[in-house]
């Protein structure tokens, strides 16, 4: 594998615990600032969203420049949006700092899984942009947890303070390890329009919306879930996350593997299939940490899959627009985010945690509906 993949590999693991870390902090962030969980729940909200509106935006005004320069340039600003996280004296100032950090995500993450789509042969596209996407399942597994466990033990503002000395250290290795010079073709209106008119891709956009959107019911709100539900305390959270995020980094290689092997499609509609089943597991085992390991064991396994499998078929659907697709699936999965945070926060106050995971469950079942009508379409 070209070792240049592993630098844009770091890049997404400071972004994917920055992105992931905050689902963890919550009770301790709303304490401070004086605001309910519900409430602290939607700085996943606002970052997606920024995220989502930002990536089609970001691909398109940087697209002329040198790659290696837009990556610096996304790991920077995600660093001064982490410092300025960690400094907000209020509510609305986090979530503007949160607005940033999910820009500055835009900017690295479709560009780095673009670079590394480039970078291989077709047949080893799979497992590249698995290794690469991978940094977040690698955040998952260390950031993660880590992030949460120095978040609750030590302070939410001292943890994100550690992520932006983090993101620093990660744009010194990207500078040296990625080659300038590095172009890939521009994205315009005309190319945004003709990917959105190649066959499949808009309900391939749409599987990765609902999958998502589904997940995120819960996983916006996980850490009061594990501990109002699952009854765990901070080690505890701490130690559930870990193996979730060790179940992810698993099932997100053994994807890339199988797309190569098996195709896409079927990937898809496999890892699609037990995200549901896992999250509907979940119902009944409040008090019960075992049993609800289990489940997450499941849910992690099959949940990281998924994009690494969906960004492979996209590319299989429109290889000549892989430049447009991919920041436009990474924007579809960020308003998927965003979606399924603010669907999560009106289970919360209306519903419970505990409902959570049948509200996500049922959702992650249409975007199954939707990838095997896209597969009938276009098999893959």
């Amino acid at each position: 594998m070209d070792p240049r993949l592993f630098y844009l590999t770091l890049g997404n693991v400071v972004i994917g615990t920055g992105t992931m870390v905050m689902s963890g902090i919550l009770d301790p962030i709303a304490a401070d600032l004086g605001i309910t969980v519900s409430a602290a729940g939607q700085v996943t909200t606002v970052y997606a969203l920024a995220f989502a509106l930002g990536a089609p935006v970001m691909a398109t005004l940087t697209g002329r420049f040198d790659r290696s320069k837009v990556l610096a340039a996304g790991l920077l600003l995600f660093a001064v949006a982490s410092l300025l996280s960690a400094l907000a004296p209020t509510y609305e100032v986090l979530m503007a700092a949160r607005m940033l950090g999910g820009l500055a995500a835009a900017i690295f993450s479709p560009t780095a899984v673009a670079v590394a789509a480039s970078l291989v042969p077709p047949a080893q596209r799979g497992r590249a942009i698995a290794l690469v996407f991978g940094g977040m399942t690698i955040a998952s597994v260390f950031g993660v947890p880590l992030g949460t466990w120095v978040g609750l033990a030590l302070g939410w503002r001292e943890m994100l303070a550690g992520l932006s000395v983090a993101s620093l250290g990660a744009v010194l290795a990207l500078w040296w390890g990625v080659p300038k010079g590095l172009m890939l073709p521009p994205a315009s209106l005309a190319r945004w329009g003709a990917a959105l008119r190649q066959s499949s891709v808009g309900l391939l956009l749409s599987v990765t919306a609902f999958q998502i959107g589904g997940c995120f019911v819960l996983f916006a709100f996980f850490g009061p879930y594990l501990s109002g539900v699952t009854g765990l305390a901070t080690e505890g959270i701490a130690g559930m996350l870990f193996v979730f995020g060790l179940a992810s980094l698993i099932g997100n290689f053994a994807a890339g593997w199988a797309v190569d092997r098996f195709g896409a499609g079927r990937v898809t509609h496999g890892a699609v299939a037990l995200t549901a089943l896992s999250l509907l597991a979940l119902m009944g085992t409040a008090g019960q940490p075992v049993a609800a390991g289990l489940a997450i064991i499941l849910w992690g396994a099959t949940v990281f899959g998924i994009n690494t499998a969906q960004q492979a078929r996209l590319v299989e659907a429109a290889p000549d627009y892989a430049t447009v697709i991919l920041p436009a699936n990474s924007s579809i999965l960020f308003a998927g985010q965003a979606l399924g945070a603010a669907l999560g926060g009106v289970v919360v106050a209306w519903g419970g945690l505990a409902v959570l995971p049948l509200v996500g469950g049922l959702v992650v079942l249409v975007a199954l509906g939707l990838s095997l009508r896209a597969a009938a379409l276009r098999p893959a």
